[in-house]
């Protein structure tokens, strides 16, 4: 019986070391670059400026790029989810080449059209579906699983955003 408990035990730790290095490439990007948000590309079409003054990630594919700035969509470069993100050259990616990436929101300025997304940092995945990074739903969102992680999205979302940026003040 001791030996059943322990061997239970063991398999409760592996089991629980395997999740946390599953999902320790998204928690590292995320507090690397104070992500306040996880959210899904059409979500972010749709209204671009619910998110104004946070830094969101999303997981896409590189459909192209005009001058310094880069065309994120779905897997089949589909308009309707199609993202502009500035401050970004595309000339180093391949079309259809999936990555992660984390914009800042910068609002509408008068005159402009598109959703004034302004890179942060940008994650190159492995694999077609950046499985090695996280896992995703099909609109590029992130699925949290465990709900420590749960937990440590929606605290960085209920920060405001300006106390995220006062500690980068005193560095």
């Amino acid at each position: 019986m001791r030996a059943i408990a322990v061997a239970a035990f063991g398999f409760a730790i592996f089991a629980s070391t395997a999740c946390q290095s599953e999902t320790a490439p998204w928690r590292a990007f995320s507090a690397k670059n104070k992500v306040m948000r996880w959210v899904g590309r059409e979500s972010l079409v749709a209204n671009p400026y619910k998110y104004k003054g946070n830094v969101i990630a999303f997981q896409a594919w590189f459909v192209g790029s005009v001058s310094d700035t880069a065309i994120f969509s779905d897997r089949f470069g589909a308009l309707d989810q199609a993202l502009s993100v500035q401050t970004m050259s595309g000339r180093s990616f391949r079309k259809g080449e999936p990555v992660v990436v984390a914009v800042q929101v910068l609002g509408p300025d008068s005159g402009q059209e598109f959703e004034n997304l302004s890179l942060v940092e940008v994650y190159r995945c492995k694999t077609a579906a950046c499985s090695e990074f996280a896992k995703f739903n099909s609109s590029g969102e992130l699925m949290i699983v465990d709900a420590p992680a749960r937990q440590m999205v929606q605290q960085a979302s209920e920060q405001a955003p300006g106390a995220a940026g006062s500690q980068d003040d005193k560095h």
